[in-house]
């Protein structure tokens, strides 16, 4: 219980300052090493790694095989790029 500059009991001071619980929703996908996953979904948004390819020989060729990663990784959430802020 708080007690107020005067020494006596607020159960309403108390009411308002007591910290409130939040659980927070985190889950991470592609990956067993908790620390570097390649998508990681915390309350209901998706954030993906960064994507590069070095199998294509031009940018046009890495620009489709990157954004078909990135479908595959928003897909695995459930989700898809008509989502994306």
């Amino acid at each position: 219980m708080l007690r107020t500059l005067f020494g006596k009991a607020s159960s309403r001071l108390a009411a308002v300052t007591q910290p409130q619980q939040r659980y927070l929703s985190l889950k991470r996908l592609g990956t067993t090493d908790p620390r570097m996953s390649q998508t990681v979904i915390f309350n209901n948004t998706v954030y993906i790694s960064g994507q590069v390819d070095t199998t294509a020989e031009d940018v046009t060729g890495q620009t489709k095989i990157v954004l078909s990663k990135v479908d595959a990784l928003l897909e695995e959430a459930g989700t898809s790029k008509s989502n994306l802020i």
